[in-house]
């Protein structure tokens, strides 16, 4: 039962899913558990993404086929997961942006 303590601790980690009281007694917390369940984090995020993707694709076929119907679909998806990572993903992103950007002075880069 190791891989269900490993995987409810992934869980945890990467989204809003609560694992509280004597379950979470149960799964526990250390940093070399949570090294273990590092085999889980590609499920976690097959998990969200199929989240997204069935939000999508529930509102695609819910909505009438106009021009803005998959922007709609998509503006919802990312709300879903939003709410369900906790913005984890989109955090993500804007660090990137900030590294990238970090050293910007103006000019072009290779210039300075």
């Amino acid at each position: 039962m190791a891989w269900l303590r490993h995987y409810l601790l992934a869980l945890q980690f990467f989204t809003r899913v609560p694992v509280t009281g004597r379950l979470a007694g149960w799964v526990g917390y250390s940093p070399e558990m949570l090294r273990a369940s590092a085999a889980h984090f590609p499920g976690i995020g097959l998990l969200v993404g199929l989240l997204a993707a069935g939000v999508a694709g529930g509102l695609l076929a819910l909505l009438p086929p106009v021009a803005y119907a998959p922007l709609v679909a998509a503006v919802f998806a990312t709300i879903a997961t939003v709410l369900f990572t906790g913005a984890l993903h989109e955090d993500g992103l804007a660090d990137v942006a900030d590294g990238l950007g970090a050293r910007w002075t103006g000019s072009a880069p290779w210039r300075s």
